[in-house]
């Protein structure tokens, strides 16, 4: 009896384990986006944006990239999130105007 249900447990653990990670894992967007307003909200910065659709995200930037960043000027922006964290930036280039 003792050696049945080990293996019962070990796989249900193992679905159990694939379930929350596939819950959890990071997203990943790409977009065009105007940077609508540049905010620090609780020590972290904090830029709005507004894509192509009309849809608006605050997004964390890090320091290194926070002084480079211009409002009203459009962007192509890539940022990850999840469950547990909020948008933050990983990629930003500014595109040129037609």
């Amino acid at each position: 009896m003792k050696k049945r249900i080990l293996p019962v447990i070990s796989v249900l653990f193992i679905i159990i384990l694939v379930g929350v990670f596939l819950y959890f894992r990071l997203a990943h967007t790409g977009e065009n986006a105007t940077v609508i307003r540049k905010d620090v909200v609780n020590g972290e910065n904090i830029m709005l944006i507004r894509n192509e659709s009309n849809r608006e995200t605050s997004i964390i930037v890090p320091n290194v990239a926070w002084g480079l960043i211009r409002q009203d000027k459009k962007y192509f922006i890539e940022y990850e999130y999840n469950k547990w964290r909020k948008p933050f930036l990983t990629y930003i280039q500014e595109v040129p105007e037609k």
